[in-house]
């Protein structure tokens, strides 16, 4: 795990195990960013945001854009990789 500390939102927390690497931007402001572009190197990987299920059950996404994503569990338990769809998750 990899904390940097970033100008723009604070700081971030890199995820790194078996391979799989996401970033979850955590911010200090009130009203949270509905995305993150990463700078640099952290533009390569996805990242990792809270946000209700179409059931309105909070899930943990990995997000790589707006109609790329897939739910955290199943990226990192069965390798499933963040697909297209026609919904937008932000």
């Amino acid at each position: 795990m990899l904390i940097q500390v970033n100008g723009c939102l604070g700081n971030l927390v890199i995820w790194m195990q078996n391979f799989k690497c996401a970033i979850i931007p955590v911010s200090k402001e009130a009203i949270v960013p509905k995305s993150y572009k990463g700078v640099e190197y952290l533009s390569l990987y996805p990242f990792i945001k809270k946000l209700p299920t179409d059931k309105q059950i909070d899930k943990l996404w990995i997000i790589e854009e707006s109609k790329k994503y897939v739910v955290f569990d199943d990226w990192f338990h069965k390798n499933t990789q963040p697909f297209e769809r026609e919904t937008k998750i932000y």
